[in-house]
C-alpha cells in the first residue's frame, strides 16, 4: 500500500458540514470534511492560509446511500443550527450517527465526542418515544448531562478508528502514525539519514528511512522485474531504485510495510539536478 502526502491551499468552496454562525471557509487545520461549505470543526474566521488534508464525508465506509442523498439535500437548504437540528434534518440511524462521531465529522459543533455520543443515544430514545420515528427532537437543554463521568479516548484510540473508516488516520499525521508497532515502540529516525541531506553524500552508502508514497513495477530490456519506490521522512522525498537482484531479494518487503529502511548508494542525475538512491538492501525500520 502507498500513501499520498499532500496538501493545498484553502479556498473556493470548501467541503464540510457548514453550522451556522460560522462563516470561515477554509475551517480548521485538520478534520474530517464532509461536503458542504464548511469543514467539519469549524474555527472562527480566519482566512489566513492554512494546509489540511480534505476529505468528504462520502469517504467515510458504511454509510448508506439514503443518508448521504439526504445529507447532500439539507446541506443546500443551509448550515446546521446544532447537532439535533443536524440528525433531525439528516436522520442518520443508530450506525451512522456512531460513523460521523468516530470520523470526527460532527466535531464541528463543539462538544466533545464523548458528549456527542450521549446526545445522539438521547436523541435516539427520544425518537423511540415519538413512536419509533428516528430522530424527532427537542430544543437541546445545556444542564442534560450523562449520570457517570465519561472517558475520551486517547489520540491513538482516535487515529485506529480513523483507519478503520477512512483508510487513513487524520488526527495523527501518518508517518507518526505508522512508525509506532503494537508495542508502543517507536522508529529510530536517527539511524538514517535526513532525505534533505542526501545531496550530502554522494557516490556513497547511506541508510535512509522513510513512508512509501508511490511505486512502479518495470521489466528491463531482459525481461526482468524491477521496482521504483518513493519514500518521504519529515524533510523529503526520494526515489529509490531496486534493481531485478534488489528486488528479487527484498521486494516482498515493499508489499507489506508501509514505512521501509533502504540501505543504498546516493547516484546525483546526469544534469545534476536531483538525486536517486539505488537500494541494495531493504528491511524493516529499527525500533526503540
Amino acid at each position: 500500500m502507498t500513501w499520498a502526502i499532500f496538501s493545498n491551499r484553502a479556498s473556493e468552496k470548501q467541503d464540510g458540514i457548514h453550522r451556522k454562525g460560522t462563516d470561515n471557509p477554509a475551517g480548521p487545520t485538520r478534520g474530517v470534511y464532509p461536503r458542504g461549505a464548511d469543514p467539519v470543526g469549524s474555527a472562527p474566521a480566519d482566512h489566513s492560509f492554512r494546509l489540511m488534508i480534505r476529505v468528504p464525508v462520502t469517504h467515510i465506509q458504511e454509510l448508506s446511500q439514503a443518508f448521504l442523498e439526504r445529507y447532500l439535500d439539507e446541506r443546500e437548504k443551509g448550515p446546521f443550527e446544532s447537532v439535533d437540528d443536524f440528525v433531525r434534518r439528516c436522520r442518520p440511524t443508530e450506525s451512522e450517527g456512531r460513523l460521523l462521531l468516530d470520523s470526527g465529522a460532527l466535531d464541528v459543533f463543539g462538544i466533545s465526542r464523548p458528549m456527542l455520543f450521549w446526545r445522539l443515544r438521547r436523541l435516539q430514545g427520544m425518537g423511540h418515544e415519538h413512536g419509533g420515528t428516528l430522530w424527532k427532537t427537542q430544543p437541546e437543554k445545556d444542564d442534560q448531562t450523562p449520570p457517570v463521568d465519561l472517558d475520551c479516548p486517547d489520540a491513538w484510540q482516535v487515529a485506529r478508528r480513523e483507519m478503520d473508516l477512512l483508510g487513513f488516520p487524520i488526527t495523527i499525521d501518518p508517518i507518526t502514525y505508522l512508525s509506532r508497532d503494537d508495542k508502543g515502540r517507536t522508529i529510530d529516525w536517527s539511524r538514517y539519514v535526513p532525505v534533505s541531506e542526501l545531496n550530502e553524500h554522494t557516490g556513497r552508502r547511506v541508510s535512509v528511512c522513510g513512508l512509501m508514497v508511490a511505486d512502479r513495477v518495470n521489466r528491463t530490456n531482459t525481461g526482468d522485474l524491477m521496482k521504483f519506490v518513493t519514500l518521504a521522512d519529515r524533510t523529503g522525498f526520494v526515489e529509490t531504485c531496486l534493481f531485478p537482484n534488489t528486488y528479487r531479494r527484498f521486494g516482498h518487503l515493499t508489499a507489506a510495510n508501509p514505512i521501509l529502511a533502504v540501505d543504498g548508494v546516493v547516484e546525483m542525475f546526469e544534469n545534476k539536478r536531483g538525486l536517486t538512491l539505488r537500494a541494495e538492501r531493504v528491511q524493516v525500520p529499527a525500533m526503540i
